[in-house]
Formats: structure tokens, C-alpha cells, sequence
């Protein structure tokens, strides 16, 4: 039996990559799909990925994965890189997931880092009020959803 990892590298990476990739915006400046933040970074996407991680570290939250994408470039035209952290406080998820078990599809939360076809980097995630009110989530569940969205703003400015 393969482990999880081994899939991932046997092909499903190169796959995703591919349909994250194509799903990028030309012009990513054009307004975010409701529920999406997206902000533009100062940093190639490497640098905003190694970034967001040290800020996780930092505010003791578990980076529980980053994947780092590469789409080759053709001929003139550069490659470009999508990165996904997923990261979040386990115990602060616990009482949140208790109480809507379907959160669990979008939490712990995303940040996609990606190079638009301008090189430009940006970054996505889910906001905290689009969370509350698709999982109905009472204000005390909330802090723990702030603090991660409050934290990719921070090593964004």
C-alpha cells in the first residue's frame, strides 16, 4: 500500500498543479470569487510562502502542510509557482469542527500563493466572515479564524 505522500508525488501533484495553474487568473487584480480574499504580495511566491511560515511558527500555530507547485514555462515564456500552506491551531479547531463538522472542508485555513501569467504573486484564502456564515459559526468559535486570516495580512504589509 502506498503512503499518501507517494501518491501525491506519483502524479497527482503534476495534475494539480496544472488545474490550480489554469484556474489563475490572467489578471488576478480582477475582483476575488465571493468568500475569497486576495491580496497581492511584494515577494516572489517562494519568499511569501518561506514568510507566511515563519509567521505560523512564530504565532505557535502547526503548519500541517505546504505544497510547492511548478508549472514549466515554454520557450520565452517563464514557469510559474503556486505554493498552498495549510495551517492552523489544532486545539483552537477542535471546538469549531464540533461544532459544524462540515468546516472541516475549508478548515484548518489555505493560503494559495500564485504567480499570475504577469509574474505577479498573490494570495488567496477564505475570509473569516465567508467561514461564519457558510458554517453558521457563533462569535466565541471565531478567534482562532481571525487570528489565522489576521496573520497572512500581517506578512502581507
Amino acid at each position: 500500500m502506498h503512503d499518501r505522500r507517494q501518491v501525491w508525488n506519483y502524479g497527482l501533484r503534476g495534475l494539480f498543479a496544472g488545474s490550480l495553474l489554469a484556474l489563475a487568473p490572467a489578471d488576478a487584480a480582477e475582483e476575488a470569487s465571493p468568500g475569497l480574499v486576495l491580496r497581492p504580495s511584494n515577494y516572489s511566491a517562494n519568499e511569501t510562502g518561506d514568510r507566511l511560515e515563519a509567521a505560523i511558527a512564530l504565532n505557535g500555530s502547526t503548519l500541517f502542510a505546504r505544497y510547492a507547485l511548478e508549472q514549466p514555462g515554454s520557450g520565452t515564456t517563464p514557469g510559474r509557482r503556486l505554493e498552498i500552506l495549510i495551517f492552523g491551531d489544532p486545539k483552537a479547531l477542535m471546538p469549531i469542527l464540533a461544532n459544524a463538522p462540515a468546516a472541516a472542508l475549508d478548515l484548518p485555513i489555505k493560503a494559495v500563493v500564485f504567480e499570475d501569467e504577469a509574474g505577479k504573486v498573490w494570495v488567496t484564502y477564505n475570509s473569516a466572515d465567508h467561514l461564519r456564515q457558510r458554517f453558521n459559526l457563533p462569535d466565541a468559535l471565531m478567534p482562532a479564524i481571525d487570528e489565522a486570516t489576521q496573520l497572512i495580512e500581517a506578512v502581507l504589509s
